[in-house]
């Protein structure tokens, strides 16, 4: 599958970062429309992963910390997912490839690995039940 939104979530990337404003209102009006073309659609990973970042940012600005959370949970979710064939077919309509967007993966590689730790919570409390 073609990265068919890359593209364009990376040009709202790199105006981000020669904003002063990191993220100014065009560029979250922008965001978001590509997110609702993105709806119901066949889309990549690195196409979703890249949006999620940039939600990810934006939210960072607005000191929005459950909505970073829930970027960066669900990041970590598909990458988790890209690893493990057999459960790749939990999220309806995203199609995975092999590769990384070297940018997210560097960003992803800077924060603590959330998911896994709450997976292992998870069944922890299962098992002790």
């Amino acid at each position: 599958m073609a990265d068919h939104f890359l593209g364009a979530l990376k040009e709202i990337e790199r105006r981000a970062q020669n904003n002063i404003l990191i993220f100014s209102d065009v560029l979250s009006e922008r965001l978001d429309v590509i997110a609702k073309n993105m709806v119901l659609k066949p889309v990549s990973d690195n196409d979703y992963l890249k949006l999620l970042e940039l939600y990810y940012k934006k939210f960072s600005k607005e000191e929005n910390k459950q909505g970073m959370l829930f970027c960066l949970l669900r990041m970590q979710q598909i990458v988790y997912l890209k690893g493990h064939r057999e459960k790749q077919n939990e999220i309806i309509n995203l199609e995975y490839s092999e590769g990384y967007d070297s940018v997210t993966e560097a960003f992803l590689t800077k924060k603590r690995d959330y998911y896994k730790n709450t997976l292992k919570n998870i069944f922890q409390r299962f098992i002790l039940m």
